[in-house]
């Protein structure tokens, strides 16, 4: 989504670490990447100067991904 952004926006949003968010579940956002999970989970992002990369995603209480999104600096560099 671009409106009013000179780039695409995105939202990932995540649980605390030890608590579950069940409440609110079938809540839908517009810029919302997937999801929602609601178990215990984490978010992370990385950053890959080398390849220009920036992924977000969404893991697990046990580490293991869940779903994400890479995305390249050309595709969130202003317009």
């Amino acid at each position: 989504l671009r409106e009013g952004a000179p780039y695409p926006l995105y939202d990932l949003t995540a649980s605390a670490v030890n608590m579950p968010w069940m409440s609110g579940l079938a809540e839908a956002g517009p810029l919302r990447i997937e999801g929602p999970y609601g178990p215990e989970n984490f978010g992370e992002m990385r950053i890959d100067w080398t390849a220009r990369t920036l992924s977000l995603g969404i893991r697990d209480i046990a580490g293991k991904p869940v779903f994400g999104r890479t995305v390249a600096f050309s595709e969130i560099s202003a317009r």
